[in-house]
């Protein structure tokens, strides 16, 4: 199975234009949007591709109850934790969980976040923590524009994070159960 996981678009249609058009061109099974903005996803669920989003902090959509914030989910058997943000934010909903509390109990095999438009791929407590970077515009925060594309199966995780111009690999690492 294979995600494409990006975040930090903050509206900007044309990068995810272009994301639909790498998904056109590239077999990607499911994508995954961490958030900021969550509306930003409807564009790739409406060309027709499955789409997992959670909101960004300071969406509308944040303080829906009705929308998970974070949640759980379960690829070719690895534990994957989406959220927008590494840590508990002040706007969270009660019932939200605290994401270094999933990474403290080892609740996952692997936590997704965005948030700090830094991409990265770590491993704290046992736990794979993957940031994509951000989709918001050429160059933020210091970072240049990223995404994440992981290749899931049964016993491997294979994780690269390419820049978004190129498509050449910014990082890569490769996990194993």
């Amino acid at each position: 199975m294979k995600l494409l996981i990006i975040s930090d678009t903050h509206g900007n249609s044309a990068y995810v234009d272009q994301i639909i058009t790498y998904l056109r061109e590239t077999p990607i099974n499911v994508t995954i949007h961490l958030g900021d903005d969550y509306q930003d996803a409807q564009p790739i669920i409406d060309a027709g591709f499955p789409v997992v989003r959670v909101p960004g902090t300071w969406t509308s959509e944040y303080q829906n109850p009705m929308i998970d914030n974070r949640r759980f989910d379960v690829f070719e058997g690895w534990r994957f934790f989406l959220t927008h943000t590494p840590d508990v934010h002040y706007n969270d909903l009660p019932e939200d969980s605290d994401p270094q509390a999933v990474l403290d109990n080892q609740q996952v095999d692997i936590l997704c976040h965005g948030h700090t438009h830094r991409p990265e791929i770590v491993t704290q407590n046992g736990v794979v923590v993957l940031n994509p970077g951000h989709l918001k515009s050429p160059k933020d925060r210091g970072y240049w524009a990223t995404f994440a594309e992981v290749d899931v199966t049964p016993t491997q995780l294979d994780i690269v994070i390419r820049d978004f111009d190129t498509r050449g690999v910014y990082t890569a690492n490769r996990f194993k159960k």
